[in-house]
């Protein structure tokens, strides 16, 4: 009854009204007893008077009727009044808006712009930060021992959304080619080089190392890859596996590529055929927009960029269950990484639609 009867609505003073009117039949006792003060005047007079309850209810009803009244036609009044200038934003309020409107994504992608930058400003290259990180040299980490790990080199940037934005790997796992994927790429390039010239990392060293110290030093480094026929940019490509900073390599720095396996598209040839063969398939499928077949196939989660093992579990639900491909045509890993080295050309691990 309180509710009802504070209400400015006709429909909820009509119900405090039978709300009051059905209680003072029940307890008419208890609403004789009840000390009155001025407001409940009329109450008041009610029990002097000896007034029925219905007519008590109908005196409040029309008493809130004038008053509701009463309000809507101020209501009407203040409508036509002219309304006061809106409060421009200063730049505070601009720059709560827009931390406050900021996704996770763009948070996820400035935590790894301040992240590599500080592995950059504080080791020298991301390898030397990733082996601070990665310590068993498993080439992978789980998200508590990055977060973990992120905090005891005291970087204090937003490790969970960065792991939002790196993580794209479906066993639960972050790998260094999300964190690099150009240094990533210049180490598997090295790798394949080392298995098909002499029959893996560890046994390269060997070779390298021309004098024999058990230490290779950058020229040395370089000028003997340039011989045998290596290509890119060897410098870098020291740095990367001088992991203390010494300017040196020492023999087990070469271990971790031993049973590193990166991403399979990193070696292979884009297959831009294919795309466009897959591409029109599932168009043909779907139907138009392309956004359907998208949607449906590729990105179901709707986060409007897919990772390398988004697309190479897709290709396998689409092989599988699928009859309008051509056949054998998704059947190999090499021909579904080449159709993601079309999509992703630079190597990043992730495409957009």
């Amino acid at each position: 009854f309180k509710r009802a009867s504070h209400s400015t609505s006709l429909l909820a003073l009509q119900h405090a009204a039978l709300v009051l009117a059905h209680l003072c039949q029940l307890h008419e006792r208890e609403v004789a007893g009840v000390v009155l003060n001025k407001k409940n005047a009329l109450m008041h007079r009610a029990m002097q008077e000896e007034i029925s309850p219905v007519q008590l209810a109908a005196a409040q009803f029309e008493l809130a009727k004038n008053l509701v009244l009463k309000q809507a036609a101020a209501a009407k009044e203040r409508a036509l009044l002219p309304r006061p200038p809106a409060r421009v934003l200063d730049q505070a309020d601009e720059k709560k808006f827009k931390r406050r409107k900021t996704s996770m994504l763009r948070k996820g992608f400035q935590a790894k712009l301040d992240l590599l930058e500080f592995a950059h400003r504080r080791y020298g290259n991301t390898m030397r930060f990733w082996f601070k990180l990665d310590r068993e040299e498993n080439m992978k980490i789980g998200q508590k021992i990055f977060l973990r790990r992120c905090d005891e080199i005291a970087w204090r940037g937003n490790g969970y959304a960065l792991w939002r934005y790196l993580y794209g790997d479906a066993n639960g796992s972050l790998t260094f080619q999300e964190l690099d994927p150009g240094a990533a790429h210049m180490l598997a390039s090295f790798q394949a080089f080392t298995n098909d010239l002499f029959g893996g990392p560890s046994k390269s060293f060997c070779q390298l190392d021309t004098n024999r110290s058990g230490r290779i030093v950058k020229e040395e480094f370089i000028e003997k890859l340039e011989s045998l026929g290596c290509t890119g940019s060897l410098s870098r490509l020291f740095d990367l596996l001088d992991r203390d900073g010494y300017g040196f390599i020492s023999d087990g720095d070469f271990n971790f590529l031993q049973g590193w396996k990166p991403h399979p598209y990193f070696m292979t040839p884009p297959d831009f055929e294919g795309l466009e063969c897959l591409k029109n398939a599932l168009v043909e499928h779907c139907g138009a927009p392309p956004f359907k077949a998208w949607r449906r196939f590729l990105d179901r989660k709707c986060k409007m960029r897919i990772s390398w093992g988004n697309f190479r579990h897709a290709c396998e639900r689409i092989q599988k269950h699928q009859s309008w491909l051509p056949s054998g045509f998704l059947t190999t890993l090499e021909r579904v990484a080449s159709i993601w080295r079309a999509l992703d050309e630079d190597c990043t691990g992730w495409a957009s639609f």
